[in-house]
């Protein structure tokens, strides 16, 4: 037990609209229960989780998990990741999705969770999400617990989780290596065993996404493991290192169509501009898609896009003008992104809203809703009855656009009266 602090919760308020219907009003019940930091320990002696964030609340378990975020070890291999498990999944009897994102170097998962925002999209959805730790570049093992890849410049846990140093340069900087691939997909087939085993992730519905080096290795899936994921986003993957890569060879005689968006930008140190469409190409060709176009997505970003695709898919190659080795629409935690135009794509919101594409319709929460009951229920009174579930989302969402604000709320600055 890490706090004895206790919170109050209404147990009821998570079940609309089936707890709500015939009240007029919805009277709160308080329960106190006390605030625990959990460790957890899978009956396999071959995994081990320990949670990391101590939650506010105490909500039902998913997957024998609480709400929050957990870090997985892999003994056997050396290896680890942070599973990302949202107060509410889905409830589809094919299991939750699952969205999987590998870092940068010099990052660590700690970084791409702040940058992505990735907690609050996971919650939107209902999907879990899994990031892997990359290696140094001369080690054979990544398992050093929370301050695995940390910087140098952190001498404290939360200093690490906040991401606001970016890790040591040179050898010392974790990453997903090209010269890593066969350590990294043994890595990425253990996971999927790990998914298989809890019953409750939809292991046909994995997607994945990447940074740079980490980009490189999600390229590299399309071509030896698209039969794994459904759907892949790598970022500014490298483009002055084809000769490490796998995409560009055309080689990938067992490949199947996968949905596949990938993002560029015209000022990338690293060149990924030399060949980003090229390889999404080879995307298309494996994916059976029929033509392309350039279609204009915004003032700053236009985008190849392939059609006519098997089964559904969508392949894109993404171009930002000006963005430097960045994620689109995104600010890093560590204050070294250049602020760019609004008009840019939000990595983390259009990726999110592709892969919707390919999954059932009750593996998207909230999907449905309201139905007419609900809509009768809300408009019985006046004013319109008020919803209470999950309050927590309720207010993120409501709260979104108004931090820039002087009080970070509505309020009126002055008044000015114009006669002319």
């Amino acid at each position: 037990v890490a706090d004895s602090r206790c919170f109050s919760r209404n147990p009821m308020a998570d079940c609309f609209p089936a707890t709500m219907f015939g009240l007029g009003r919805f009277t709160t019940s308080l329960v106190l229960c006390c605030l625990v930091h959990i460790v957890l320990v899978r009956a396999d002696d071959e995994v081990h989780a320990t949670d990391l964030l101590q939650q506010k609340y105490l909500l039902h378990q998913n997957c024998g998990f609480a709400p929050g975020i957990h870090l997985v070890k892999l003994p056997k291999l050396k290896r680890q990741f942070a599973f990302v498990v949202p107060r509410g999944r889905v409830e589809s009897s094919r299991g939750a999705p699952v969205f999987m994102f590998f870092h940068g170097v010099y990052q660590t998962p700690w970084f791409s969770i702040n940058i992505l925002g990735l907690p609050d999209m996971l919650e939107r959805y209902g999907w879990f999400g899994i990031l892997p730790f990359g290696m140094h570049l001369l080690d054979q093992e990544s398992m050093g617990g929370l301050r695995q890849c940390c910087s140098d410049l952190c001498h404290a846990d939360e200093c690490c989780l906040d991401a606001k140093n970016i890790t040591s340069k040179g050898a010392a900087a974790c990453g997903f290596y090209p010269p890593h691939l066969d350590k990294n997909l043994e890595m990425i087939d253990a996971i999927f065993q790990w998914m298989t085993s809890l019953g409750c992730i939809d292991t046909s519905k994995v997607f994945a996404g990447g940074f740079s080096y980490g980009g490189t290795i999600v390229q590299d899936l399309a071509c030896v493991r698209s039969w794994q994921f459904r759907g892949l986003a790598p970022d500014v993957a490298p483009g002055d290192y084809t000769d490490r890569g796998l995409l560009h060879l055309g080689d990938c005689k067992n490949a199947t169509p996968v949905t596949y968006i990938s993002f560029c930008g015209t000022g990338d140190i690293s060149h990924c501009y030399l060949n980003s469409n090229a390889k999404a190409e080879t995307v298309a060709k494996q994916t059976h898609c029929s033509r392309s176009e350039l279609r204009r997505k915004s003032a700053t970003v236009n985008c190849t896009v392939w059609s006519g695709c098997h089964a559904g898919h969508i392949v894109e190659s993404c171009m930002v003008y000006r963005m430097d080795h960045e994620i689109p629409g995104r600010v890093a935690p560590d204050g070294t992104s250049f602020l760019h135009p609004g008009s840019d794509l939000d990595y983390t919101k259009y990726v999110f809203e592709k892969f919707s594409l390919q999954v059932a319709s009750d593996q998207l929460r909230f999907y449905g809703h309201p139905t007419r009951a609900e809509e009768d229920w809300k408009q019985e009174v006046w004013p319109p009855n008020k919803m209470y579930d999950s309050m927590y989302l309720r207010t993120a969402l409501a709260t979104q656009g108004l931090q820039t604000l002087p009080n970070q709320r509505v309020s009126i600055t002055s008044t000015i009266e114009y006669e002319g």
